[in-house]
């Protein structure tokens, strides 16, 4: 929910200053390009994992040991793999950070500012099946 609201303010800022234009629509594009990128992949690393596990198929792992470590070895791949993800997006994100911090308009600069001020706040609320409370 916070991330919508964070693109919701930032979508309203379109149109008033081209150098932020610019910066937002380039860091929106190569956010698009990652997601689909490691969506991809994730979606075949499971059902690479899916295929070699034991239990898609009806039997047993030999031990819980192995069950265990099988487990182990996915969740670390999926977990690579979505750093990976954040390396990428954190280029384009201090790219975008840089633009603005450069924008000779102290109006962008300042609501950029309040709308991360906000999506930091926003984001770290407790929740409960992923809508705020």
């Amino acid at each position: 929910m916070a991330i919508a609201g964070y693109n919701s303010r930032m979508d309203l800022l379109l149109g008033t200053d081209g150098l932020f234009d610019d910066a937002y629509r380039t860091k929106a594009k190569a956010g698009k390009a990652i997601y689909a990128k490691y969506s991809a992949l994730i979606d075949a690393k499971n059902a690479e994992y899916t295929q070699k596990n034991p239990e898609s198929h009806g039997s047993l792992f030999g031990s819980p040991t192995d069950r265990e470590e099988f487990y182990r070895r996915w969740t670390a791949d999926i977990r690579a793999l979505d750093a990976d993800q954040s390396s990428e997006n954190a280029v384009y994100s201090a790219a975008f950070r840089r633009a603005i911090a450069a924008d000779p308009n102290a109006k962008t600069r300042r609501r950029v500012a309040e709308i991360d001020a906000k999506w930091n706040r926003e984001a770290h609320l407790p929740c409960y099946w992923g809508e705020p409370k």
